[in-house]
């Protein structure tokens, strides 16, 4: 499916004269509309994209807290530490 993604965009590239960041940045927001009906709750999402390989990858972005998280946009440090050892409590990671 990645190639199948790059091959539109390449060809939406050439039939429309289309800036690839303009092509890239519309996928983007259409995954971020999709992923925020779908996880109304979640506050802020992140979407990578890999010009080269075409993964697409969505993180939700929580806030790291202190103790157990009490909500969906919270992590506790300890969660937090696993993927990023280097974070703070009151900081935010995507994960």
């Amino acid at each position: 499916m990645n190639a199948q993604i790059l091959q539109a965009v390449d060809q939406l590239l050439r039939e429309k004269g289309i800036d690839r960041e303009v092509v890239i940045e519309a996928m983007k927001s259409a995954v971020i509309s999709a992923l925020q009906k779908r996880f109304e709750d979640i506050e802020e999402l992140i979407i990578d994209f890999d010009n080269e390989g075409g993964d697409i990858k969505a993180y939700a972005v929580k806030t790291i807290v202190d103790g157990k998280s009490t909500n969906i946009n919270e992590i506790s440090i300890v969660d937090a530490k696993k993927i990023d050892p280097s974070v703070e409590v009151g900081e935010k990671i995507k994960c």
